[in-house]
């Protein structure tokens, strides 16, 4: 009889044993692949369905209509059969799911009485910021089209068709509606493109004041990055009469840019609008009475004029206003700037009770009586008379730039009544949900009423709808009856996993050299052998506690799930709570240092075989471990992040109000210029990349553009002849979403780690170029590793 051949690490590869797997079923059973399931690849990660947008927050999950007759829930997953994300909105009646939930003898879910399905565009989220009409009659969406953009669309729930609300060829950024005659929406400003288009056109031009990305890649030939343009016109539906909003003082249209898209927020009547606007001169006095969390931050009130005409407008400082769409009159709301203003963070919106009376204000500033510095809060604002009032002070990091255990994030809030006096704050606090509803007592102050704990469900009487999933389990859409506890699914979308072992994943804990606790989830390698040691990766941008992340917090580059199916444990590590200081990057090594080390001391981690992957904001950890670390990585892997080195600080110039350069001054200690630069040669990694050991696979994953924040560890390395492969994502997504990008860029990752930690090449045809090109670092690798040891340089491990 024949037997399995290739077991590698415990894991048996079911490519290389198909043929005696069929020719032996018939005699002794299921084989040990049938057994096991089918292994969890990038693939079925891509497959998936997610409910709602779990990366960026644009979309909900599920909401119940304002009459309560229906419930709406989103969900999308990747079709790499059409090469496109699919969301799919389902409306469900009510009253069908609380039948189906009274009757426990029923089989079949309820049917929805419509499933709105929609791939308008490569990439997604494609529906984002649905919302219910104030009438119950359908939903507002805008549609993602070519390269990012938006139009306004209308579901109506009568005749199961969409309808188009803003005219083709428009890019919508934000909206809010009451109803098909009742709108606003932020419309995308075309200026950034006719201005390239002039300067292209031009026998010369001036590039002062301009950034190098728009620059290099302008705008008129590359749409994909007039997005980083966030200037829009505020245009208004009244009465079914569109026109566009205009200052009552001025007469100039209003300008919106990121924050105030953010914040629109349509009164009950659709006839007045909250939202931020920015303030042309920003008072001095604003420097000291509204401070960020902490002395040393980056992101502060500065005073001066602003340059409203800019195209990029994310960093100028804003105010809360009211402003009339139809006479144009625009009123201030709050006392100084919002909280975003002044580095402190939220991610709800304003919102205003259904009487229409008050305003609750997410992040704003509400001024001491003595004129002393404030402190940014969740405001309650009453309209007649116009009264501002804190109800519960925004939590920040503290003067170390530290982030307490217990932090409270706010992402939602919204009043229990019609009338504003019982303000709900729904928040996150490490890792799980809640909410707090606040009274406010005889004397004006509010107080804390009640505080619930748990996934935010929508809830209408004794029905729950919510989205249940864990760690290892693959979320499910399900109705729940408060009194009886009655609990049944309505929608599961992800049944084609039912063929598929998925493994383990478990909450895993550790202390760092300070004494700082630490959280991550441990993928194990599946079939998981014990006593066995596994290569290690090593995943830097989070984990969740409570929701299914087969690949990580992000799908970019991570596929936690797909290496553990090839035999490779994964630790998927949540940050440092320190950010914005120097210590943030040492702070984070010591976070690995000391879990591989106690992964070894158990057994399961094999020391020489440790690999790291960053992203976005964690390339900066990577490379701070490379340089620093006593681990001995074998392999890395950085995409389309953050460096703090020097080419990134240059190229960042005039760039989003030098935000970026000023937040690399805190991090390093000075500006890398004099005697700054001594600084920068101790702690910026690029200035160290001498010390790196390992093969480093660098992705620039926006396209071309992203290539210049990429460029400097490639071309050091590559320079100093060192094992290094540079990869173009030709796509305009930070989190990828595109199926054939996520192979790309999620299998690129499996690859990678797998050629580097296991000696593994996927016998795949078309990959046969990719493992030629790797062939040829290895033999670079073996050089390098022999001159170290001739040097007596043999770089030390964790055991």
């Amino acid at each position: 009889m024949l037997t399995l051949s290739g077991r590698k690490d415990g894991v048996v590869n079911c490519q290389s044993a198909i043929v005696a797997v069929v020719l032996s079923a018939l005699i002794a059973g299921p084989s040990e692949c049938d057994a096991a399931g089918r292994p969890f690849t990038v693939k079925e990660e891509i497959g998936i369905a997610h409910f709602g947008d779990p990366y960026g927050l644009e979309a909900d999950t599920v909401l119940f209509s304002p009459n309560h007759e229906f419930v709406a829930a989103y969900a999308e997953r990747g079709r790499i059969d059409i090469n496109r994300p699919e969301g799919e909105l389902r409306f469900y009646r009510a009253r069908d799911v609380r039948e189906f939930l009274r009757d426990r003898l029923g089989t079949l879910s309820p049917a929805p009485i419509w499933a709105l399905t929609q791939s308008s565009s490569t990439e997604g989220p494609v529906i984002t910021q649905w919302r219910w009409l104030s009438d119950s009659s359908g939903i507002a969406f805008l549609q993602r089209g070519p390269h990012g953009s938006h139009r306004l669309v209308l579901a109506d729930l009568k005749s199961t068709t969409i309808e188009p609300l803003t005219p083709d060829g428009g890019d919508v950024r934000a909206y809010d509606i009451r109803d098909a005659k009742h709108y606003v929406y932020a419309l995308a400003d075309g200026g950034v493109q006719q201005k390239a288009r002039a300067d292209r056109n031009a026998v010369a031009f001036v590039a002062t004041g301009q950034d190098l990305v728009s620059l290099l890649f302008p705008a008129d030939e590359h749409p994909e990055l007039a997005s980083l343009a966030d200037r829009s016109d505020l245009w208004a539906v009244v009465d079914g009469k569109r026109f566009a909003v205009r200052d009552k003082d001025t007469g100039q249209g209003i300008v919106l840019f990121t924050v105030g898209q953010g914040q629109l927020a349509l009164a009950p009547d659709g006839e007045s609008l909250v939202t931020v606007l920015p303030v042309a001169e920003v008072p001095t006095a604003w420097e000291t009475l509204y401070p960020p969390p902490y002395a040393s931050s980056a992101y502060r009130v500065r005073a001066g004029a602003q340059d409203l005409a800019t195209f990029s407008g994310s960093q100028l400082v804003g105010r809360y206003v009211r402003i009339d769409l139809d006479s144009g009159a625009v009123r201030w709301l709050s006392d100084g700037p919002t909280g975003e203003a002044a580095g402190w963070t939220v991610m709800a919106r304003a919102t205003w009770s259904r009487d229409g009376r008050v305003i609750m204000l997410p992040n704003a500033f509400v001024a001491s009586r003595n004129q002393t510095a404030a402190r940014a809060c969740v405001a309650v604002v009453s309209v007649s008379p116009a009264t501002i009032s804190c109800v519960v002070p925004i939590e920040g990091p503290d003067e170390k730039g530290e982030y307490a255990e217990n932090f409270h994030f706010i992402d939602q809030i919204r009043f229990a009544d019609e009338n504003g006096l019982r303000p709900v704050v729904d928040y996150f606090v490490g890792g799980m949900q809640g909410s707090a509803e606040y009274r406010r007592t005889a004397g004006g102050a509010w107080v804390k009423a009640q505080q619930t704990a748990g996934v935010h469900r929508a809830v209408s009487g004794r029905l729950e709808v919510s989205v249940k999933q864990g760690v290892n389990d693959p979320p499910v859409l399900v109705g729940a009856d408060t009194k009886t506890k009655a609990t049944r699914n309505i929608w599961d979308p992800n049944s084609q996993l039912k063929d598929i072992e998925l493994g383990e994943a478990t909450v895993y804990g550790w202390k760092d050299k300070g004494g700082r606790n630490w959280m991550g989830g441990l993928f194990k390698p599946v079939p998981y052998e014990p006593g066995h040691r596994y290569p290690l990766v090593i995943q830097t941008h989070g984990f969740s506690t409570t929701e299914f992340r087969p690949s990580g917090v992000f799908p970019t580059a991570f596929a936690a799930r797909a290496l553990a199916g090839a035999g490779v444990a994964v630790l998927q590590v949540n940050a440092c709570p320190i950010a914005g200081t120097p210590e943030e990057g040492p702070c984070h090594v010591d976070g690995y240092e000391t879990a591989v080390s106690q992964l070894v001391k158990e057994g399961l981690v094999d020391s020489d075989r440790i690999g790291i992957v960053g992203f976005s904001r964690t390339c900066f950890h990577v490379m701070e471990a490379l340089t620093t670390s006593a681990l001995h990585f074998k392999a890395a892997s950085i995409t389309d992040g953050v460096m703090m080195d020097y080419m990134q600080y240059l190229q960042s110039v005039d760039d989003f109000g030098n935000s970026v350069a000023k937040e690399y001054n805190e991090m390093m200690g000075a500006p890398p210029f004099g005697d700054g630069l001594r600084l920068w040669r101790m702690r910026s990694p690029l200035f160290n990349i001498d010390k790196v050991q390992a093969p480093l696979l660098v992705v620039a994953g926006e396209g071309r553009s992203t290539l210049l924040q990429m460029w400097g560890p490639y071309a050091a390395l590559r320079y100093l002849k060192r094992p290094a492969e540079l990869v173009v994502l030709n796509t305009e997504e930070h989190v990828q979403s595109n199926p054939a990008a996520r192979l790309v860029s999620q299998g690129g990752s499996v690859d990678w780690f797998r050629f580097w930690l296991q000696d593994y090449e996927d016998p795949d045809p078309a990959k046969a170029e990719q493992y030629t090109r790797w062939r040829e670092l290895r033999k670079l690798q073996v050089a390098q590793d022999a001159e170290r040891a001739n040097k007596g340089k043999e770089p030390s491990a964790v055991h």
